[in-house]
């Protein structure tokens, strides 16, 4: 026997079994004396379980170079769940049966190679967590998916399978919703963290949280590992707003987790805060409780440390009509050099407004410059010294008012320190200022380091009342290309961006390539001769939100 691609039966015959994958389909080509007159699929079938015959695919002959007939080739699936072992192929000619006995073998795929952390996840009658799973690569993916709620406890309801098992094939993503995942009631309230382990180390993912009535929406990519130091960089509290901690622990014991509560100037604010997260477990408590602090807080950030590498963390900002959240950032990403896809200040139809936070997370002090670059690359504003930042101070400003522009500005931000600095930092765009009050639309990003050069973007929404949009920021300039998939992992087109040293491109995803227009699930990958800085953006058709979300990295 041998095997083949299922558009092709070309391969070699030989006595060895074939060797298959859990989660794959393709060809089976059969070979022997008068094999080749099998007369259909019906006069076939597979002993055991775990793979069963594609009876909508015709069987095909097999010829040798002579044209001679000395086989037949038959689609295979191999459930994702297959367990590990050999098969046996019966064949039927005429009235006599032949099986081939450990003709086939499924292969053990060991779990994980990849894993993929969400410290959040709500489902209940108005709010839905979604997951959008992608794999670029050509081999298949077994995807294992686990929703934990706060005491470590699982989280499913009735005839749903724990852990979920999702069968992505090469090149294909799905998106769904945890509530569909885990057959989670509507009616119940469940608040929990999720991890996906993946036999495929390039299985990418990011969540999207809102509510049912599209009024807001965010999210955050998955985190790949777990930290044992982690800061959340910008928490905001006053009449209007209130910021939520979410961190969970990865690990089959209990942890402990000191936090502390840092104003803009550095100061520690009150004592520290210890929380025990059970073994898979979660923390989900607003910054008011965990520190019993009720004062306003305009520029501040929460450290959170375990014993060891075991926790990842969100922060969910929440407003009245409005959301934006961020993931945690680990010290390792603290940079003197950080950017900004993303400055948006003035009026283009809808007022825009753009806040700048910059952490100094090292143990020195650090002099901070900031200069703004057209989408073409040029210096619009600075380098505008912005100060001295002690150890744990912020920098937090209004882009507007800091650099006072005449007219409405849009473009990147380049923050930048001596050599040494340790500089987390993000941005947050809406119609307002939210230490001043209120947004109708909000949506925040980190600042990064200089970029990647390969990467995805794991969903598309052109239709149903969202619309998709892509910015691109090239430090060193660079030549992009874009291919765009369908859930299947057909092409379904491409496009290209050429960006100067410090060039931006802004643009719809229907705008780069035209035939996303409507499209509904998907993705898209990226591919650039240099680092790039992406993120991707997904708004309401009415303007009613924004969410931002940074790219996925591609494995290699």
């Amino acid at each position: 026997m041998g095997r083949a691609a299922l558009d092709s039966a070309e391969g070699t015959i030989s006595d060895r079994p074939v060797v298959v994958n859990p989660g794959e389909s393709c060809n089976l080509l059969v070979g022997g004396p008068e094999t080749w007159k099998v007369q259909s699929v019906d006069d076939l079938s597979i002993l055991g379980t775990g793979i069963t015959l594609d009876r909508a695919r015709a069987l095909r002959t097999l010829r040798n170079a002579s044209g001679v007939q000395v086989g037949v080739a038959v689609a295979i699936k191999v459930a994702s769940d297959a367990a590990p072992g050999a098969r046996a192929l019966r064949l039927r000619v005429g009235d006599q049966s032949v099986a081939s006995t450990g003709g086939i073998v499924v292969t053990a795929r060991s779990l994980p190679v990849q894993t993929l952390y969400f410290p959040y996840l709500l489902s209940s009658s108005d709010q839905y967590t979604g997951l959008a799973i992608a794999n670029p690569s050509p081999a298949p993916a077994v995807v294992r998916v686990t929703a934990r709620g706060e005491q470590g406890d699982l989280l499913y309801e009735e005839e749903a399978v724990v852990p979920a098992d999702l069968a992505v094939a090469g090149g294909a993503q799905t998106a769904q919703l945890a509530g569909q995942i885990f057959n989670l009631t509507s009616t119940a309230r469940q608040s929990g963290s999720v991890t996906i382990v993946s036999d495929n180390k390039s299985v990418a993912s990011f969540f999207l949280t809102g509510d049912l009535k599209g009024n807001y929406l965010d999210g955050a990519e998955a985190f790949t590992r777990a930290y044992r130091q982690l800061y959340f960089v910008d928490v905001l509290q006053n009449l209007s707003t209130a910021t939520e901690l979410h961190l969970q622990n990865v690990k089959d014991a209990a942890v402990t987790v000191a936090l502390t509560l840092t104003d803009g100037n550095g100061t520690i604010l009150g004592s520290t805060a210890t929380r025990t997260i059970p073994a898979g477990g979660k923390l989900g408590e607003s910054v008011s409780s965990l520190f019993s602090y009720s004062a306003d807080l305009q520029s501040a950030h929460v450290k959170a440390v375990a014993p060891d590498d075991a926790i990842v963390g969100f922060a969910y900002v929440r407003q009245r009509d409005t959301v934006w959240g961020l993931n945690a950032q680990p010290i390792e990403n603290a940079l003197a050099s950080l950017y900004s896809p993303q400055l948006a200040a003035g009026n283009f139809g809808i007022p825009f407004r753009t806040r700048l936070n910059v952490v100094n997370v090292g143990d020195s002090s650090a002099a901070v410059t900031i200069t703004v670059m057209s989408d073409a690359g040029d210096v619009l504003a600075g380098p505008s010294s912005a100060g001295v930042l002690v150890p744990g101070a912020h920098l937090t400003l209004d882009a507007a008012s800091f650099f006072d522009f005449a007219a409405a500005t849009e473009g990147s931000l380049m923050i930048t320190a001596p050599a040494g600095a340790k500089l987390l930092g993000n941005v947050v765009f809406g119609d307002g200022d939210p230490q001043n009050g209120g947004l109708e639309f909000g949506a925040a990003l980190p600042l990064v380091g200089p970029g990647l050069s390969s990467f995805m973007f794991a969903q598309i929404a052109q239709g149903q009342g969202f619309y998709t949009g892509l910015a691109f920021l090239a430090p060193e300039g660079a030549e992009i290309k874009l291919e765009a998939f369908d859930p299947q992992g057909v092409s379904v087109g491409r496009g290209s961006v050429s960006l100067p040293a410090g060039g931006r491109r802004v643009s719809l995803l229907d705008a780069l390539i035209p035939e996303t227009h409507g499209q509904v699930r998907g993705y898209v990958m990226v591919t650039a001769t240099r680092p790039v800085i992406g993120f991707e953006l997904f708004g309401a058709s009415d303007g009613r939100f924004l969410a931002a979300v940074v790219p996925q990295a591609v494995a290699k």
